[in-house]
């Protein structure tokens, strides 16, 4: 397995839609919120292509082995907080591998990559929110030397 790491191109915008319905496929059968929405994929092929390729705020990195790919992360930068001394910082989102790579370093490398755009950014931290039902996960964010910051609580409503 030779995977490398690098920013995500326009030309990449179909394979990485792919990626989006493995990620979906992967999270909807736990929790049905994760399902897509009707034409989900044509918005998020768009928004790549117009909002976050060649952006300032934000980038999508993939992680290829041998010309397919196999994993993708999104990192944005967010604002700061009105009241709290809450600087600009990094946020990564849909962080996700392909089966049959997982356990391998690839979501590491993903991370790395993302780490060092949010540090070439000059932004003070970076955050990634994790489901609670992945521990297997937030255990490889705790080995990359993150920490817990918040927790986010639910209650659903009956109505």
């Amino acid at each position: 397995m030779s995977v490398i790491v690098r920013p995500a191109e326009e030309a990449d915008a179909d394979d990485i839609v792919d990626l989006w319905k493995s990620f979906v496929g992967f999270l909807a059968p736990t929790d049905d919120r994760y399902e897509a929405r009707e034409g989900a994929y044509g918005k998020w092929r768009d928004y790549f292509l117009n909002r976050m390729v060649d952006a300032e705020h934000a980038t999508l990195f993939v992680a290829e082995d041998d010309e397919e790919l196999v994993g993708v992360i999104e990192a944005r930068i967010t604002g700061g907080h009105p009241v709290f001394k809450v600087s600009k910082h990094g946020h990564v989102y849909g962080h996700f591998v392909k089966e049959g790579h997982r356990g391998k370093g690839v979501g590491r490398m993903l991370l790395q990559a993302a780490e060092a755009w949010f540090e070439g950014k000059d932004l003070p931290y970076y955050r990634v929110d994790v489901l609670s039902w992945l521990p297997e996960v937030e255990q490889m964010y705790e080995d990359a030397g993150l920490e817990h910051a918040e927790w986010t609580m639910e209650k659903f409503l009956d109505g």
